[in-house]
């Protein structure tokens, strides 16, 4: 058990000497300790250990609706980024999660969690992300999903498209809207 003069010296963040000499603390059975010089301790922060969890995006708040067409089937409103903005962003490799939601659940994600991204950079990036399907298709109840709940080409030739067939909608037309 540490002495308490040694415990309030290392809280304190001071050298265990008296101007100079080596000090002399007694322990808690009352015996001398000669106590060699404690260096001074360095200040440090966790957050240069950690991942950086106080930074959050400054983001737009998610419009919380999901908008719909005339059959019912989920929408996805349409976004029109610069084509500059896009193509840097993919080679940026940031989480859309970070980015899009606010945190990242996954705490191995390789993606870029670090900078700021303005209101045209995320509305870049969720384009991105809507270039990957929902897994719930236009089904999905989830009014801050940033993936795709349909087909992003009008008509989509691809015979291989990663997007279900239900997600090829012709109807983009938004008619209503859920809370």
């Amino acid at each position: 058990m540490l002495d308490d003069k040694v415990l309030q010296l290392i809280m304190n963040n001071q050298p265990a000497t008296d101007h100079g000499r080596l000090m002399l603390l007694e322990t808690s059975h009352g015996t001398p300790n000669p106590l060699p010089m404690l260096p001074t301790l360095q200040p440090f922060s966790l957050p240069r250990i950690f991942r950086d969890t106080g930074h959050r995006p400054t983001i737009n708040p998610p419009k919380l609706a999901i908008f719909r067409n005339a059959q019912g089937l989920r929408i996805d409103p349409p976004l029109n980024p610069k084509e500059t903005m896009v193509v840097w962003l993919r080679s940026q490799k940031f989480c859309n999660y970070h980015f899009l939601q606010g945190y990242c659940p996954d705490p191995r994600c390789k993606a870029r969690h670090d900078g700021r991204l303005d209101s045209e950079h995320l509305d870049a990036l969720r384009y991105l992300g809507r270039s990957l399907p929902c897994r719930f298709s236009n089904h999905c109840r989830d009014p801050e999903c940033y993936a795709g709940h349909m087909c992003p080409f009008q008509p989509c030739a691809n015979r291989n498209c990663k997007f279900y067939a239900e997600m090829h909608v012709d109807d983009r037309r938004i008619v209503s809207q859920d809370p």
